[in-house]
């Protein structure tokens, strides 16, 4: 399986997930070396590209504790999750405020790691492959 098969699957799982959640302003898959795997419609509106080098300097200060799951910011207008999907591969997405997190959280903590574990199944991991932005 190709690369851009690959992706496809994988920013069809974002889309169904802003279908589900329309608070959802933007969500992207990215890996531990900060590889943009997937990215939504709307992430393209965001510097997704400083939202992850953010994200790794947390987790690099992290690896003290032994890692890290998750990292929530609240701000005034949303809110900004990014959590572990497996190993090395992390989801961000950004919300509005007053959205249903508790539904957001369950419905990609199902919905993307089936996604990738059926990939890997299918073919193994091309994402590491990758080109620092390439989806």
């Amino acid at each position: 399986m190709d690369e851009e098969v690959y992706s496809f699957a994988l920013n069809n799982a974002l889309t169904e997930i802003r279908n589900l959640c329309p608070e959802v302003r933007c969500s992207f898959i990215f890996n531990q070396g900060g590889k943009l795997l997937a990215g939504d419609s709307k992430s393209t509106n965001y510097n997704v590209e400083r939202i992850i080098e953010g994200f790794e300097e947390i987790l690099e200060k992290s690896k003290v504790i032994g890692g890290l799951d998750s990292v929530t910011v609240e701000a005034k207008e949303g809110r900004v999750k990014i959590s572990r999907v497996n190993d090395d591969t992390y989801l961000a997405t950004i919300v509005e405020k007053g959205a249903d997190f508790k539904f957001l959280e369950t419905v990609s903590r199902v919905l993307i790691p089936t996604v990738l574990r059926l990939l890997e199944k299918l073919a193994p991991t091309p994402q590491k492959s990758r080109g620092k932005n390439g989806y």
